[in-house]
């Protein structure tokens, strides 16, 4: 089964910005059971999510169709969308949280 380049990349985007917010906090979280989750973490999840999808979107909407097909090319792009989510939603936590 071949997933269209679009449904890959949200998914990857999306694992990728939940995985930023939320590992560092269960990591905190079982160190201190009392610890409150930081709102401002929701809020860099959200614009991370939005910045990364539109530039994900844009960039493999910009490669031509015989790139992107194949199994493997589902892989990189799983691959691209989860490093490039993760990476800014990191850079949006240090500079706004």
């Amino acid at each position: 089964m071949v997933w269209s380049v679009e449904f890959v990349a949200f998914i990857g985007v999306l694992i990728g910005c939940l995985c930023r917010t939320i590992l560092p906090y269960l990591q905190k979280a079982k160190a201190n059971p009392a610890l409150k989750f930081d709102w401002g973490y929701a809020v860099t999840f959200f614009v991370s999510l939005i910045e990364s999808l539109i530039v994900t979107l844009l960039l493999f909407g910009a490669l031509p169709s015989e790139i992107l097909s194949g199994e493997l090319s589902t892989f990189y792009v799983f691959i691209t969308s989860f490093g490039w989510s993760y990476t800014s939603n990191d850079i949006f936590n240090k500079v706004v949280v």
